[in-house]
């Protein structure tokens, strides 16, 4: 078992704290407090327990943290709820706790827009007049970059509706002038960490000379590792 700590809330010590067999409803008001309070200040942690019943994905145990004993509780992690709940008990009651937070983070996490086949055959000859129409690879279609800037424009659609291209990307002087300005930046970047990594002798650095085909322009290129 691992230990975790949680910000919940409540105030006292564990010898307080009934060790009851499980019931459907939170226990009394008084120990779920004290027990909430001891989560808060450190006094109890939750322990995630190595079982394999499902219920424990969404359920800790809370022990007490010098002692490493059970308390008797339980807590949801999602809505942190208490129950109380006796080693060795049956968890059916608790694969009945009704949870309206973990509802709604499963439903932001997994429901996303469908598209249709014919949007995406849409998608797909796009990409073929793209490749075809601007003489570009394949392959282009798969580079990061691309997709990068495919995401962007589905968010910024997405955002402000319907929008001329046109009056959206910039123009190839404008893409020209601004390559100095991002290098600039990723170089204030990661020179800071070539250094940390050079003075703690973990760096290598390749020297590669090459030279542009078409323009005849020689490069000499610095690659840390």
């Amino acid at each position: 078992m691992s230990f975790v700590n949680t910000s919940a809330s409540s105030s006292s010590s564990g010898s307080s704290i009934p060790s009851s067999p499980f019931t459907s409803s939170p226990g009394p008001s008084a120990a779920r407090a004290t027990i909430l309070c001891g989560l808060k200040s450190g006094e109890f942690v939750l322990v995630e327990k190595a079982d394999t019943s499902s219920v424990w994905k969404s359920f800790a145990k809370v022990c007490c943290t010098k002692t490493k004993q059970p308390s008797g509780y339980v807590q949801c992690r999602n809505c942190f709820s208490l129950y109380t709940f006796k080693t060795g008990s049956a968890t059916t009651q608790l694969k009945r706790h009704d949870c309206s937070n973990a509802r709604h983070a499963s439903s932001t996490d997994t429901e996303k827009p469908a598209v249709p086949r014919s949007t995406k055959n849409e998608v797909r000859d796009s990409c073929v007049d793209l490749c075809g129409r601007d003489l570009r690879p394949f392959n282009n279609v798969e580079g990061k970059g691309f997709k990068g800037l495919c995401q962007l424009l589905v968010n910024v659609g997405a955002k402000h509706g319907e929008v001329d291209v046109k009056d959206l990307l910039p123009s190839r002087t404008t893409v020209a002038r601004h390559v100095a300005d991002i290098a600039d930046n990723l170089r204030a970047k990661f020179v800071p960490e070539v250094k940390a990594a050079i003075n703690e002798r973990c760096c290598s650095i390749d020297m590669d000379l090459w030279t542009d085909r078409y323009t005849k322009t020689n490069h000499l290129t610095a690659v840390a590792q």
